[in-house]
């Protein structure tokens, strides 16, 4: 495999890496997998500024980076409108007292008082937020998960991206 080929087969493998991390149940996974994510993030824009127009690298590099941008808008939008549906289906009075019930506890034992109201809550809503997750922020994860796998697929392979700068 030739310098170029290995170097985009590394900046996937690096990105589907920390992407999969990301959804580990350990929270220093997670922000080991956020600052991996990043950190090729930037790889990216570094590989790309030292290799020739034309090459493999700056092809695939412009296509991760546009993928990224669009990643990052798709799941913005998706925030926003998670939270407008979540503020239709869950009672933000019970919301507000119970976070305020719990800021206090936080501050003054420093452990959270996961009380039987709030844990009513939880199990009143979980249905409900995790659909409104899957709705409104899968289809960002399903868009980012595509055009890694499609540009893995094409960079092991020693190809080009047909557009690199496509939507898809």
């Amino acid at each position: 495999m030739d310098k170029e080929r290995k170097t985009v087969v590394n900046i996937y493998a690096g990105m589907i890496a920390s992407l999969i991390f990301q959804f580990a149940p350990n929270a220093t996974l997670q922000i080991l997998a956020i600052l991996g994510f990043l950190a090729v993030f930037i790889w990216c824009y570094l590989a790309r500024s030292q290799a020739e127009k034309d090459s493999l690298v700056a092809n695939h590099t412009t296509y991760l980076i546009r993928s990224i941008w669009i990643f990052s808008l798709l799941t913005t939008i998706g925030v926003i409108v998670c939270v407008i549906w979540l503020s239709f289906t869950v009672d933000p009075e019970l919301i507000k007292s119970l976070s305020q019930g719990y800021i206090e506890t936080m501050s003054q034992t420093g452990v959270p008082d996961y009380s039987e109201d709030y844990m009513a809550l939880i199990e009143q809503n979980l249905g409900g937020v995790l659909l409104a997750v899957l709705v409104t922020l899968g289809p960002s994860l399903i868009y980012l998960g595509y055009r890694l796998i499609k540009g893995a697929r094409r960079g092991i392979s020693g190809y080009r991206i047909d557009n690199p700068n496509a939507w898809l």
